[in-house]
């Protein structure tokens, strides 16, 4: 693993500090008839670590509650967060990861589909992505509008043609 021969490099350096231990006993111990009371010295002789990520989909059932209050003893009930529109729905996390994969990793829509599906065992259409990506965009199109604008008016934008034909 790592750089290509001759090549300096650099390690692979903490990330953060670790969140599990794993502990392996010598082999020997495994197979020993007095493993469960043992009573050796043992210590730790070398630490290595693993970074890796967790696939975990999770579902949220957002629950508002009915009361009657009894000082006012008006009916008041709880109110589901703006972005809470659907019985169903997907999430915030599933969204943004459909939207980067498709626009930011130039990913297609029936790829990102076959990742969320095949990964994270989210059962999503091509058209909900799509939906996610245009709905993402229209929301967009004001500061996009604005951006252009004030690229427009810079005397001078500091950007490189090379390959793009200008006039």
């Amino acid at each position: 693993m790592g750089g290509q021969q001759g090549h300096k490099g650099s390690s692979l350096q903490m990330m953060q500090e670790p969140t599990d231990y794993i502990i392996h006993n010598p082999s020997d111990c495994a197979v020993c008839i007095h493993a469960d009371t043992c009573t050796a010295q043992k210590h730790i002789g070398e630490t290595r670590y693993s970074v890796d990520i967790v696939v975990e989909t999770t579902t949220a059932a957002h629950q508002i509650l009915y009361a009657m209050c009894p000082k006012s003893r008006k009916f008041i009930e709880g109110k589901f967060p703006s972005h809470i529109t659907g019985t169903v729905q997907y999430g915030e996390n599933i969204e943004a990861l459909a939207i980067s994969l498709n626009t930011i990793g130039a990913v297609s829509i029936n790829r990102t589909h076959e990742i969320l599906c095949s990964v994270f065992g989210v059962q999503i259409s091509t058209g909900t992505i799509s939906n996610m990506v245009y709905d993402c965009a229209k929301t967009l199109q004001p500061n996009v509008q604005e951006i252009k604008e004030a690229v427009k008016a810079s005397p001078i934008i500091n950007n490189d043609e090379t390959g793009t034909r200008v006039e």
